[in-house]
């Protein structure tokens, strides 16, 4: 695969996290597998829309996958990128994952309609 356009910031203890602008339908994908095999639907004749429940470890289970497919490197270093970002001061994983969020929200997007609402 051709090399991804890359994003950088700097966290506010001044490291440089190198991320991918943009998720590949694969990766979307596998995102939205993670987050839904943490939940639970439910529907009976007397209550036929759905009632759902997630699993607590849904966001964090998510993020850690998005961390893992989006970051590219930590001050120039790709080796354990994900790793070095696991290890940061909340502040800066912090930083990292609200970045990273901008990328993800649109996979959790209701604009789709596959189920034909």
């Amino acid at each position: 695969m051709a090399d991804r356009e890359t994003k950088t910031i700097k966290t506010p203890s001044g490291a440089d996290v190198e991320y991918l602008a943009y998720l590949t339908g694969r990766e979307s994908r596998e995102l939205q597998k993670v987050f839904l095999s943490s939940a639970s639907f439910e529907a009976d004749e007397k209550n036929p829309q759905p009632k759902g429940s997630f699993k607590a470890t849904a966001i964090t289970d998510t993020q850690a996958i998005s961390i893992k497919i989006l970051v590219v490197s930590v001050n120039g270093n790709k080796e354990g990128a994900a790793d070095a970002v696991d290890a940061m001061r909340v502040e800066d994983y912090n930083a990292v994952v609200v970045a990273l969020n901008e990328i993800v929200k649109p996979v959790f997007s209701t604009q789709t309609d596959f189920l034909g609402k």
